[in-house]
């Protein structure tokens, strides 16, 4: 890459798939807040059997409700939208979480369906759309709890890089805001990432790896010269 890469991932923690990049620089600029709450609420339907299938969208939700629930019960269906978010419901119950083939959550809409869910409970951050839910609601019923809250502090994002890693649409906003004009390359995991990081850092080339993973994410920089 013309200049030299100077990259900055912002996300709660530092996947394992981007430690050894020595172009990279990692500041905790999101905050995850738990909504005990909802947590709560989550626990007890899930306990309950009210639902067939539960999708998680990314991997804080597992972790997070494993605080709340002893175990899993036998027949509900899990659905991770990546496996990253599979690899956590994994560490967080011991068990396999079925995934789509493209990891976005309309594509886990798509697998609520072809896996016939007659009842879908979304677990979810606060600031997530609602494909998910408009997609499945179609053909199952779905209800949606909110077991999480991120923020971003714009203040703890550092300056003076020229590739950022967007892991969300929130992140995309935040970090377009703070470095502008600096930012000539965004690695965008994901259409509505990507979409963000478009429209707010207009001078930078946005490339949104096929695969929305973070080993696809590092293929990304490595093809950019970023390694």
């Amino acid at each position: 890459m013309e200049g030299g890469c100077r990259a900055l991932y912002l996300g709660p923690e530092l996947p394992p798939e981007l430690r050894d990049l020595r172009s990279l620089t990692w500041a905790k600029a999101v905050v995850i807040e738990p909504l005990d709450e909802g947590l709560r609420e989550s626990a007890r339907l899930v306990r309950e059997g009210l639902y067939d299938c539960v999708a998680f969208t990314s991997p804080r939700g597992p972790l997070l409700l494993r605080g709340f629930l002893q175990g899993w019960p036998s027949g509900l269906r899990p659905l991770c939208v990546g496996p990253g978010t599979a690899r956590a419901f994994s560490k967080a119950f011991g068990l396999r979480c079925y995934m789509p083939r493209t990891y976005t959550t309309g594509s886990l809409a798509s697998l609520a369906l072809e896996l016939n869910c007659r009842s879908l409970l979304t677990l979810r951050s606060e600031q997530g759309d609602d494909e998910l839910e408009a997609t499945v609601r179609a053909g199952a019923k779905v209800h949606r709890v909110n077991i999480y809250r991120e923020r971003v502090l714009a203040d703890l994002i550092p300056t003076g890089f020229n590739v950022v890693i967007a892991s969300s649409a929130l992140i995309a906003e935040a970090a377009c805001q703070r470095l502008k004009d600096a930012v000539n390359l965004v690695i965008a995991m994901g259409p509505k990432a990507a979409r963000k990081a478009k429209e707010l850092c207009p001078k930078a080339t946005v490339i949104e790896p096929q695969e929305h993973s973070f080993k696809a994410v590092k293929e990304a920089l490595a093809m950019s010269g970023c390694s």
